[in-house]
């Protein structure tokens, strides 16, 4: 999970540099779609209530006229390669400590939490990463450790194969599956609010269903 995190912000940063113009312009449009995901996991990892998060969102908010002007893309680009370095070097608490912390009892928790205060693509990409590890685990316990790179297309496959559920877990699986990589590509569009709710319900109901 922390490989694949650090991935992502390398990709954010790595964009933001396409966007930012010599002169620290931008174009208004690409920046605000970049914005909504960078925010995200700036949230996700620093804290909706720290000072990351908070800067962030002061120098990389868009605004369309000129009573403010804190509006500094470099600088944002700036704050999300710091919250890169510090997350890198362990210095801010990845996702498995957070599950740990007295305000949430485990990850699904931490995503209905973050889904009820309106971050529901965050939401999304934790709820993912529980199936994912959910389908993992259940593959070691009926069939023996995976073997190769893993997704939760791929292992939904080979547990419907193993006969450990029938077609219609298989293609629910699957949806919440298209969910998460909707979330974590950038196509927000395709993210509604909605169903992210109930695949966090739905997964719950999956993990003590099948025990994993």
């Amino acid at each position: 999970m922390k490989e694949k995190i650090l991935q992502r912000l390398d990709e954010l940063i790595e964009e933001a540099k396409t966007i930012i113009n010599p002169e620290g312009q931008v174009d208004g449009a690409k920046w605000d779609s970049w914005r909504v995901s960078a925010q995200t996991i700036v949230a996700l990892l620093a804290g909706e209530q720290s000072e990351y998060h908070k800067r962030f969102s002061e120098r990389g908010t868009w605004v369309f006229d000129n009573r403010h002007r804190l509006f500094a893309p470099t600088a944002a680009l700036l704050i999300l390669q710091r919250v890169r370095e510090d997350y890198s070097k362990g210095y801010l608490r990845d996702l498995q400590e957070l599950a740990a912390a007295e305000v949430f009892t485990d990850l699904l928790d931490m995503a209905e939490h973050l889904h009820a205060n309106g971050y529901h693509l965050p939401t999304a990409s934790i709820a993912g990463a529980v199936l994912e590890d959910s389908l993992r685990r259940l593959h070691i316990k009926h069939v023996g450790p995976w073997q190769g790179e893993s997704s939760i297309s791929k292992l939904n496959d080979g547990l419907k194969k193993a006969e450990i559920y029938g077609q219609i877990v298989w293609r629910q699986v699957q949806v919440w599956g298209d969910i998460r990589n909707d979330a974590d590509h950038g196509d927000f569009a395709e993210v509604k609010a909605e169903q992210v709710k109930q695949m966090v319900s739905g997964i719950r109901d999956f993990i003590s269903r099948y025990e994993c």
